[in-house]
């Protein structure tokens, strides 16, 4: 899940309070999108994705950043002091040695990785005890894990780290990195990358690369496509935040989910040019001002496809919602025909053109 920048930050949480708004729901989906797992308002929440069951409710305060293992079977859950397993048929909780988000599962489930700071630790699950620690450039603020041995990957907002054969290695990146992913084959990393230059990042004539780089991180990333931000999701022109990718099973498309500003045309414009978006450094009266402007403010989330297979990045729009979701997951189906979304605590399936 992505983390906010602190414009976006401050954002949501004036709207938040302005609309009466919960705090932001983090949800993953089980790798068969069968279930999904979701932190509310100290709650972890198991919700059939299909809706005909009665949701699941285990009281876990603070708990945040779920994340399913490869095999369906447990959930790393972190807390303000803790990390736990929660095992998703009977609920049980499992403590962890202290480890924080960004998590990363070993595909057959028996390691997982987490941060603590700039230390990566990877936990043996059977075990519970910490096999190995890598000491990270900076912290990460993504993890993937990459094959099926011992390697991972981790990004940060301007680095790729690579952990190879026990080896540590980076690249930094010009723009910042706004979602971070593994293709299906777990050899290569993909991100996607935003630059601009002006501040937010988020403004319309941002753009996007999606890159793809061996674990190595030698030679230059294949660069799949540049676009804006906003064309990526199919909103020219508008002011937009990317939230998660998914990569399809056959490594030829990705999912990517983001918000994006319905508001009037030049609102978020003269919003940005006021200092909205680093409101520290406005004046009492200013931010008053800023406020009037957040109650008119609209948001959509949105769902597009983008194809990996030549330069150009060309979207196909699958969900629109209005709704500022923060926090979004995404999972294809094995045949890549299907794919499944969460937006905070709602449940999107759709078939994939």
């Amino acid at each position: 899940m992505a983390k906010l920048s602190t414009g976006l930050l401050v954002l949501v949480c004036v709207v938040g309070c302005l609309t009466g708004c919960q705090p932001p729901i983090q949800a993953d989906i089980s790798p068969d999108g069968k279930t999904v797992a979701l932190t509310e308002n100290g709650r972890l929440i198991l919700r059939d994705a299909s809706g005909k069951q009665v949701d699941r409710v285990i009281s876990l305060e603070g708990a945040q950043s779920p994340v399913f293992s490869p095999d369906g079977k447990w959930i790393a859950v972190s807390q303000p002091k803790r990390a736990l397993l929660i095992e998703r048929s009977s609920g049980r909780l499992v403590k962890l040695p202290l480890v924080s988000p960004p998590f990363a599962w070993k595909p057959d489930s028996s390691e997982l990785a987490g941060c603590r700071g700039s230390k990566a630790t990877v936990i043996h699950i059977p075990s519970l005890s910490v096999v190995r620690a890598y000491q990270l450039p900076e912290e990460p603020k993504y993890a993937v894990w990459v094959g099926n041995g011992r390697d991972l990957a981790f990004a940060s907002a301007h680095k790729i780290i690579s952990i190879q054969h026990g080896d540590l290695s980076s690249k930094s990146v010009e723009g910042n990195v706004c979602v971070f992913g593994v293709d299906r084959s777990r050899q290569s990393v993909l991100w996607a990358e935003t630059r601009s230059t002006t501040l937010p990042n988020n403004v319309p004539d941002a753009q996007i690369l999606i890159k793809e780089c061996p674990m190595d991180l030698i030679g230059t990333p294949t660069v799949f496509g540049n676009a804006t931000v906003a064309e990526a999701l199919g909103a020219e022109g508008r002011f937009t935040w990317p939230t998660s990718l998914s990569v399809s099973p056959d490594g030829s498309r990705i999912a990517f989910v983001g918000v994006v500003d319905a508001s009037q045309p030049g609102l978020m414009s003269r919003y940005a040019e006021l200092g909205g978006f680093n409101q520290g450094s406005v004046s009492k009266s200013l931010r008053s001002r800023l406020r009037e402007m957040e109650k008119q403010m609209r948001f959509e989330s949105v769902c597009t496809t983008l194809s990996l297979r030549g330069t150009a990045i060309r979207p196909t729009k699958l969900i629109t919602r209005s709704a500022f979701n923060l926090y979004s997951a995404s999972t294809w189906s094995e045949d890549g025909q299907t794919l499944a979304v969460v937006l905070d605590n709602e449940v999107l399936t759709r078939k994939v053109p």
